[in-house]
């Protein structure tokens, strides 16, 4: 914290990587925090010690002030990143609302994520002010690490893992838990379907499937190469694979065909079919691979189709309006199956499973890479070549 302040021990030095809007390159951006100006009754200030970058990072980029002619109007800073970990260095007045936190705590968690806000606070940055009662996902933005989180995972810093799962753990855990499934349904004898099992959410999912909800078995999709080098790229929880790229057979023909195998012996069809990646081979067909319409489910984090993050517009998303058809259609008056499109939604339960499960040893977050801040033009291309296997961190020292 030292070298980040000024002989006013008042004022803290800050250094962030930013945006104004698309077509502004991302750089760094300087500015001083007053502790006895800027930080409100409610606050807490964090010095950030790592941050891990995701594909929403990028989409939110792509889709800043998505009208070229609006950008010169535009004078709002956006920081780039939303997942951290770090310490807490200065905790606000309200001394009785905010008695659970103090300087020197470990904390860690997710920054909003909302396309639409102008002016968006980021995890690449020394410091963060975070008002921790303002809403109640304040949970998913801060939250208190316990002291032993790091003791199975020697080969990263305790801040590079709490960094890297915060986005990802709770998005695998809303497509889980979110949807009324457990305990009834998602239990030993369960199924699982996951569109991106080379995907960190997809890592996390199996992880939590297989370790804390006991399910029986776990089928992904991942390329050839995935597959063929499976240790270094794929949980090991999955019992099996499916190739999206075979030149001979679809992947939809790939998992009726597994269904069909299945079936010999008990019902193949799957209890959960969570789409990490963007999918629609067999969303139109749920009759042919979901367990039972009233109590299995399909969840998706992205709809009919891939992204390509880097360069996403509105139009993109205009594209995914049969998501809206088949939540309303589906859903709410045929009930054919149900359907969600899963948004993040912090969860203090989530926030306490994860560390749970990481001081057990139970669920061990992916790394790809760790670069430190001055290369974070690296980490950013690392993360939009689309080749990390595993989460892009940025390790932060003032």
């Amino acid at each position: 914290m030292s070298a980040s302040i000024t002989q006013n021990s008042n004022i803290l030095k800050n250094k962030s990587v930013g945006y104004y809007n698309n077509s502004s390159p991302l750089k760094f951006f300087y500015s001083n925090i007053d502790l006895t100006k800027d930080v409100k009754p409610n606050d807490v200030v964090v010095k950030v010690k790592a941050a891990a970058l995701n594909p929403v990072d990028a989409l939110l980029y792509s889709l800043a002030n998505p009208i070229p002619v609006l950008n010169k109007f535009n004078n709002k800073l956006n920081i780039f990143g939303c997942d951290y970990a770090g310490e807490i260095v200065e905790v606000g007045s309200n001394i009785q609302k905010l008695k659970n936190y103090k300087v020197g705590d470990l904390v860690n968690g997710v920054l909003g994520v909302n396309p639409l806000q102008l002016s968006k606070q980021g995890s690449l940055t020394y410091y963060l002010i975070i008002d921790v009662l303002k809403n109640k996902e304040n949970i998913s933005k801060l939250s208190t690490l316990p002291l032993d989180i790091s003791k199975n995972l020697e080969f990263h810093d305790k801040f590079v893992i709490a960094s890297s799962w915060p986005l990802v753990f709770q998005t695998a855990y809303l497509m889980l838990y979110g949807h009324g499934q457990v305990p009834s349904t998602l239990k030993p004898g369960a199924t699982i379907l996951v569109f991106g099992a080379a995907t960190a959410v997809g890592n996390a999912l199996v992880q939590i499937a297989k370790n804390e909800l006991k399910v029986s078995k776990v089928v992904g999709t991942c390329s050839s190469y995935s597959i063929e080098n499976r240790d270094t790229q794929i949980h090991s929880a999955f019992d099996h694979l499916i190739p999206y790229d075979d030149p001979t057979t679809s992947v939809k023909d790939h998992i009726l065909e597994y269904i069909k195998k299945e079936s010999i012996n008990h019902n193949g069809k799957f209890d959960l079919i969570a789409d990490c990646v963007g999918s629609s081979d067999v969303v139109d067909i749920p009759e042919q691979v979901l367990n039972n319409n009233k109590t299995s489910h399909y969840a998706t984090l992205v709809g009919d189709n891939k992204f390509n993050y880097n360069s996403a517009t509105l139009i993109d998303f205009m594209k995914q309006w049969k998501i809206a058809k088949r939540i309303i259609l589906r859903r709410k008056c045929l009930n054919n199956y149900s359907y969600s499109l899963d948004m993040l939604r912090g969860k203090e339960d989530a926030m306490i499973l994860a560390n749970k499960m990481i001081s057990q040893g139970t669920y061990i977050p992916r790394i790809d890479s760790v670069y430190d801040l001055d290369n974070f033009q690296a980490a950013v291309t690392r993360l939009s070549s689309s080749k990390a296997k595993g989460k892009v961190v940025i390790t932060i020292d003032d």
